[in-house]
């Protein structure tokens, strides 16, 4: 697609979703759902991994983006306008919403949800099956539904 770059070294799958629109439906009172329009793109940086069955929206007006050395696992979703820190590992079946943050050495465990306009920053770690409905500070163990601070599990 137009509008997204690709760093060296970086290996996308098979049956893999990269740079096409997002669903985001803005509802108008005379004419019902429409799609909300999307010119933004897709940033990939170097030596990321994107496995089977994930898909990465293209951004709304700015670029969704993808830091060096990131890592998605199967069936994971990251949605527009987001942006996943370097050497961050998404899990199986991750979602992330619109406009997240995520910063660098994040780990999201299986199932993880990351709701729109939340920012992660360095070194979280969400728990396996979590729904994160607020930002967190760096260093954070988090799980839950909602998700909140959890004991370090060493």
């Amino acid at each position: 697609f137009d509008g997204v770059n690709i760093g060296r070294a970086s290996i996308i799958y098979g049956h893999c979703s990269i740079g096409t629109k997002d669903f985001s439906p803005i509802f108008e009172e005379s004419s019902g759902a429409l799609m909300h329009p999307q010119i933004g793109g897709v940033e990939i940086g170097s030596e990321v991994e994107i496995y089977p069955f994930s898909s990465i929206a293209r951004g709304t007006f700015e670029n969704t983006v993808i830091q060096d050395r990131v890592k998605i696992d199967h069936h994971c979703h990251v949605s527009h306008n987001s942006l996943i820190g370097e050497d961050s590992i998404l899990t199986n079946g991750s979602i992330i919403c619109g406009s997240v943050r995520i910063g660098k050495r994040c780990w999201i465990g299986p199932g993880g949800v990351i709701r729109e306009h939340q920012e992660l920053e360095d070194d979280v770690v969400v728990m396996m099956g979590s729904v994160v409905t607020k930002s967190f500070e760096s260093g954070a163990t988090i799980g839950g539904y909602p998700a909140r601070k959890t004991l370090k599990i060493s």
